[in-house]
Parts: structure tokens; C-alpha cells; sequence
């Protein structure tokens, strides 16, 4: 596939907020659990919700979750009951309990297979996961240097000790790891992605917008893979409109519309290069439907005013 504006341009001084870069981390921690993880992450674009339901609906709701949830569990905890030395049982309930988004209470059980062994890959990435989830970062680092010590390219590993430096502000550390999982696995989408990310924080314009564009090279085989790759097309957008790219900013923001209707920050960012080539019946189109969208999410904070 061909991509508007391809080539990278100038860099900009435009930086992200040092919680933006924190949040690349936490997203992505999760993500990446092992062979038996089934839970789909938000969607890192921007995207419009429904209205929220009221309290009482909310709480019906949670309460029935809940209810689904130990419902989910109760065979696996048989399982563990009738051999609590069963590693596979353990790391299952892990999942589950990950799944169910009861995060701090997997830990034990993750730990608990990673124990009695064997301390397979799969272990001992979601022991990290597990670990980065509750903070335990040295924890985390543990467990995925004991997987590259036995396989020193694991491509998943880098990326984890990668966002684990990114969280603590590393940004040189974490570059150089994303560039070892890609030097390991040159189509690993959500390296990419993320180096993509850390290079537009530390303000290297046109390296980011390359990493944003190999990410659109690759065929998402996850639907946060696929939300990573609608994210890729918003950022070079962005990039793009801010260097003075309005014809490229336009044609990207106008593939992320496609395939993502509801978002809003694309469909803000269209209008303004619209407006910037002249097109402004087009780009009134784009503001209406930014602003419809807008109208329709549930408010989260004292102002709802921005794209």
C-alpha cells in the first residue's frame, strides 16, 4: 500500500505531555499477556461514546459483571483446589483474573506457575505484565531478563523492558530496546508503534513519522494492532498539519475517518487542512461531524471543548 506523503519532513518542536508518554507504557503493558490472554484492549485513538448510564443502571451492570466473573472463575478455582501444585491450573487462573480486570489478585498465581515450573516463555512474559500492572517494576524487569537470558532476541521481552523504560522517564533506553526488538523482529507492529511514540516525545519529528509509517506497512493481526495502525495514520496527520502539510495532513486524516468514523480528533484535524486548501464546504462537513460526535460523549471532565 502506498501512503500520502510519504516522505519525512522537518522537524517540529511540538511536544507531548510527560503523562502521554507515561501512558504509552501503561497501555501497552497489558497487551502483550501470553498464550492464554483473550482480553482486547481500549482503543488507543480517539473515539466517541454513548450517553452514560445512570447510577442505577451503572450499578446493576457491575453488579451482574460480577456475578458473570465469579461465575467464570469457580471451575477454574475446583481445578487449583483439587491440585494446588498444578502449574497450568495457576497460570490460568492468572489469565482469568486478569481478564476480569482484578489485576493485583493474578499476581500470586502467576508467580505461583512460574514456581513449580516450567518457567515457560509465556510465564514469565505475563509474570512481567503482572508484575509492571502493580508497579513492581524491578519485579517486572526480573522476570523479562530471565526470559532474554535464555532467549536473548525474544522481540516481546525488549519491547516489555522498553516501555518499562519509558516509564521511568529512560527515553534513550527505552529507543535503543525498541530497536532491538525490531533488529530482532523487523515486523513487530506494536515496536514500531511505539518507537514511533518515544521519538515524537523527545522531539525527533522525522524519525518518528518513518516508525509511524513502517507501523502502516504491516498488517495488524489484533484489533489493538489495528488501533495502534488507525493511531499511526492520526499522528503523521498531526505531524504533517503542524509542518505546514495540509494536502498530506488531509489525506491521512481522511483515511483515518474511514476506517474509524467516530473519531473525533480526525475528523477536527481534516477540517482545519480542508479550511487551509480552500475547500471550505468540505471542511464545514468535517466540522459538523466532529462536532455531532462531540454532542455525543458521555462528559468526563469540567470541559468538553477540545477535539
Amino acid at each position: 500500500m502506498t501512503h500520502p506523503g510519504r516522505v519525512a519532513g522537518a522537524r517540529s518542536p511540538q511536544w507531548l505531555p510527560l503523562v502521554t508518554a507515561i501512558a504509552i507504557a501503561a497501555v501497552s503493558m497489558p497487551a502483550r499477556a501470553g498464550a492464554g490472554e483473550t482480553a482486547s484492549a481500549a482503543p488507543l485513538a480517539a473515539s466517541a461514546s454513548g450517553s452514560a448510564p445512570d447510577g442505577a443502571a451503572a450499578s446493576s451492570a457491575a453488579a451482574s459483571s460480577e456475578a458473570q466473573g465469579d461465575a467464570a472463575l469457580a471451575p477454574l478455582l475446583r481445578e487449583l483446589a483439587r491440585d494446588p501444585n498444578d502449574a497450568d491450573a495457576n497460570y490460568r487462573l492468572g489469565l482469568a483474573l486478569r481478564h476480569l480486570r482484578r489485576r493485583p489478585e493474578s499476581v500470586a498465581y502467576f508467580e505461583r506457575a512460574v514456581e513449580i515450573g516450567p518457567a515457560t516463555r509465556g510465564r514469565l512474559l505475563d509474570l512481567g505484565v503482572a508484575y509492571a500492572d502493580v508497579s513492581r517494576f524491578a519485579d517486572a524487569e526480573a522476570s523479562y531478563r530471565r526470559l532474554l537470558a535464555e532467549a536473548p532476541g525474544d522481540a516481546d521481552a525488549l519491547l516489555d523492558l522498553g516501555n518499562l523504560s519509558l516509564r521511568r522517564g529512560a527515553f534513550d533506553a527505552a529507543i535503543a530496546l525498541y530497536r532491538q526488538a525490531l533488529a530482532s523482529n523487523p515486523r513487530h507492529l506494536h515496536a514500531w508503534y511505539h518507537l514511533g511514540h518515544t521519538l515524537k516525545f523527545v522531539g525527533r519529528q522525522a524519525e518518528a513519522r518513518d516508525a509511524y509509517l513502517r507501523v502502516l506497512d504491516l498488517t495488524p493481526a489484533s484489533e489493538r494492532e489495528q488501533a495502534a495502525r488507525v493511531d499511526a495514520l492520526y499522528q503523521i496527520g498531526s505531524m504533517d498539519l503542524a509542518r505546514g502539510k495540509a494536502a498530506s495532513a488531509e489525506a491521512f486524516f481522511a483515511e483515518v475517518t474511514k476506517v474509524s468514523p467516530a473519531h473525533r480528533g480526525a475528523h477536527w484535524g481534516r477540517a482545519q487542512a480542508l479550511m487551509r486548501l480552500g475547500r471550505g464546504d468540505e471542511a464545514k462537513e468535517e466540522i459538523d461531524a466532529h462536532a455531532r460526535l462531540l454532542a455525543e460523549r458521555a462528559p468526563t471532565g469540567p470541559s468538553a471543548s477540545e477535539p
